[in-house]
């Protein structure tokens, strides 16, 4: 059977509602409509600089890079639980 980490669900809900806040936020300091159409979520704005392959590195090594933060947060938050067990 195939499990999935929790944190893995979590990420998939987060970085896309993340990206529609801002995008809200933005367009309502621009003066404009929040729920029109346009072309300025997270991955427009890289493609309009990078091809979409790039774009897809790019994407990818900041969310790893962000998991690997997490896990070594993570383990060091342990690490001090255990010492003052």
């Amino acid at each position: 059977a195939y499990s999935i980490n929790p944190i893995t669900i979590v990420w998939f809900i987060a970085i896309p509602f993340l990206d529609c806040i801002g995008l809200i936020i933005s367009r309502t300091l621009r003066g404009q409509n929040w729920a029109t159409p346009g072309r300025d979520h997270i991955h427009n704005k890289l493609m309009q600089y990078y091809s979409a392959e790039v774009s897809l590195i790019i994407i990818l090594f900041f969310c790893l890079s962000f998991l690997v933060q997490v896990f070594f947060i993570y383990r060091i938050m342990n690490k001090m639980k255990d010492n003052f067990e």
